[in-house]
């Protein structure tokens, strides 16, 4: 069985709640602001505006690190929340700013945390960012031991993807990942796979613009999962925006990417992003 989970969130102001904002140095702490002052102080230095949000436990550990892609200021926000009688998060940091080197971005969207292990090393995570206007995957490294985020290079270079909005990734049996990518623009999305030494390949695509079976209209987001039915393989999750649809896909290395099912539930629904879990569970 699978359900797909309609998730709507409501942002609640509390009168008088203080915001902890270790960023302000000011003499007086403001306790409380209008938009002069939050635009004064806080510009650029909490976060503009949220397109994707990652998380795992670090191996070892007793933490789990989120990462948050601030699109307006072409940015990584990450903080690592310690399990125990108060799970608080003890630092917020920024990883990137504007550009097209490596450490850069122009245009963070969707991102994805691999959990496979590349040459035995134990201690860090690769993550993936949809690097959106700089057409182009970006690799970095999580250390788990330093705590802290760096450049890992490009996973998929720009002539070979077109201004990608969102990246997912699941472990496979083996060893390495599978990477899935979106190429809005294209109606369609990428399938690659990573070997146990870190090795990139491109298998295949799927999608052409339209509206009927194997079609996509401007995909934003996609997820993939282990499928441990009967019929194995991976589910690919992808949101159809432009045609208000999630379309389940199923990849089988020895078939390729099949069409399963459409799911429509709301008519006047855009769906933007997508995740799902090891229970079928789907949050769109």
């Amino acid at each position: 069985m699978r359900v797909i989970g309609v998730v709507i969130i409501f942002t609640q102001f509390l009168i008088g709640r203080l915001i902890p904002t270790p960023f302000i140095t000011e003499p007086e702490p403001i306790q409380r602001a209008g938009y002069n002052y939050a635009f004064e102080y806080l510009d650029k230095r909490l976060i503009g505006e949220t397109y994707g949000i990652a998380m795992v436990k670090p191996r070892g550990t007793n933490s789990t690190l989120i990462i948050l892609s601030d699109e307006v200021w072409n940015r990584l926000l990450y903080t690592n929340l310690v399990e125990g009688s108060k799970q608080e998060a003890k630092y917020l940091r920024v990883y990137g700013e504007s550009g097209s080197g490596y450490g850069q971005f122009y245009g963070t969207r969707g991102l994805c945390i691999d959990t496979a292990v590349y040459e035995g090393n134990m201690n860090e995570y690769a993550i993936y960012v949809a690097d959106w206007w700089n057409s182009r995957v970006v690799k970095l490294k999580y250390l788990i031991t330093q705590d802290t985020i760096i450049s890992d290079g490009i996973l998929i270079p720009w002539f070979q993807i077109g201004n990608p909005t969102d990246v997912a990734c699941v472990t496979k049996s083996g060893g390495g990942a599978y990477i899935v990518v979106v190429e809005r623009d294209k109606h369609r999305i990428q399938l690659y796979q990573r070997d146990a030494d870190g090795n990139l390949s491109y298998i295949q695509s799927y999608g052409i613009k339209g509206s009927g079976y194997g079609n996509f209209f401007k995909p934003n987001g996609v997820a993939i999962c282990q499928a441990t039915d009967g019929g194995g393989g991976y589910f690919i999750y992808v949101t159809d925006t432009g045609n208000r649809r999630v379309i389940c896909l199923r990849y089988k290395p020895t078939e390729g990417i099949i069409w399963q099912r459409v799911y429509k539930t709301m008519q006047n629904t855009q769906f933007l992003s997508v995740t799902a879990s090891q229970y079928y569970c789907v949050y769109v």
